[in-house]
């Protein structure tokens, strides 16, 4: 072992890290990589010899990150992250050699592992803020591994959420080339970060939306722009919304008879054709809800007639007995499920 430092706490730290690793020995290495990160937070006069420290250990901590053993790896990546968080900018230094390191760690299959990796990814990210660290995302969203496009696409919408806008703008490119190569992936969890990428990009730059959309395939745009909504659509969410009203507590039930007064009201034997409706008491009730909902099996047909005369009548009735005491918003709203009713099979037709 060649001497690398003077103090004792290390020089035991070193003793136990370059221990070769198996059954026997791995335990000690796990203790040794939590009492470094332990004087990394207990110890900040140390920083510049913790820092020469962990730069001449890079051999073992690199071999204990991307280890089989669980435990020994979740030691090795706390570590690195409780470094970032500790230096911050002055991060730079490392992330030739502990990046690649932890981008391993997303293509295994154990869930435990690849989430660790993710979050000290991104953890990384966002307190260094060093834009470094876009390249290193960008290669990786091109992997064949479909946990780690993953990982690293959460990590370019880390840098737009958390770095300064000039700052993610150095490497542009390369992130609008991670996103339309996302938005395109055959992983719909890749194609759900690139639009969430895409919609914070367009957001923190919205002077680029413009000629970024230009850019975009066609599959890309399915993908990522929203779809304008159709006037069919919009037609039939007015009529649902209108039919999931519920009648005002204060506005009293319509008499039947004061329906059937006026003349050439509808009649029950009007309605009793094959297919259609025969309302028990009267041919609308609450604000046309229950003859709407009856008749939606019958032709379309029937179910415009229906609320034509429905709102016909309602008019009708409340101007010739004023006694009916028909409140005004249900003769509106009977008006107002005519007109979109017929508008809906116009447009469906």
């Amino acid at each position: 072992m060649s001497k690398i430092t003077s103090d004792p706490k290390l020089i035991e730290i070193q003793k136990a890290l370059e221990l070769i690793e198996s059954d026997k020995t791995w335990s000690v290495i796990d203790d040794a990589i939590q009492k470094l990160s332990k004087l990394y937070t207990d110890e900040p006069s140390m920083l510049p010899q913790l820092n020469k420290f962990l730069m001449k250990m890079r051999s073992p901590i690199e071999s204990s990150i991307t280890t089989d053993r669980t435990r020994l790896s979740g030691a090795a990546v706390s570590l690195i992250q409780q470094v970032a968080e500790v230096l911050k900018g002055e991060f730079l230094p490392f992330i030739d050699w502990v990046l690649p390191a932890l981008l391993k760690l997303p293509t295994r299959t154990n869930k435990v592992v690849v989430t660790r990796a993710t979050n000290c990814i991104l953890t990384i990210t966002k307190v260094t803020q060093l834009t470094e660290l876009i390249p290193f995302y960008s290669d990786a969203t091109k992997s064949i591994s479909k946990t780690l496009r993953v990982a690293s696409m959460k990590a370019i919408l880390q840098v737009i959420e958390s770095f300064k806008p000039e700052s993610a703008q150095i490497h542009g490119q390369l992130i609008e080339a991670s996103i339309r190569d996302g938005a395109i992936d055959s992983a719909s969890e890749v194609r759900e970060a690139s639009r969430l990428t895409y919609a914070a990009y367009v957001k923190t730059f919205p002077d680029l939306k413009a000629s970024f959309d230009e850019s975009l395939s066609e599959v890309a745009r399915k993908y990522l722009l929203p779809k304008p909504a159709s006037k069919t659509a919009r037609s039939t969410a007015s009529f649902k919304k209108f039919m999931a009203q519920k009648p005002r507590a204060d506005s009293p039930v319509i008499p039947a008879s004061s329906l059937k007064s006026p003349v050439g009201s509808i009649k029950d034997s009007d309605l009793a054709e094959p297919g259609t409706y025969v309302s028990p008491a009267s041919p609308l009730s609450s604000s046309c809800q229950t003859p709407l909902e009856a008749t939606s099996q019958s032709h379309p047909c029937d179910l415009a007639t229906h609320c034509s005369e429905a709102s016909a009548l309602l008019s009708k009735s409340a101007i010739s007995d004023p006694s009916a005491n028909i409140p005004s918003p249900v003769v509106n709203q009977a008006h107002a499920a005519d007109t979109t009713v017929l508008e809906t099979l116009q447009t469906t037709s």
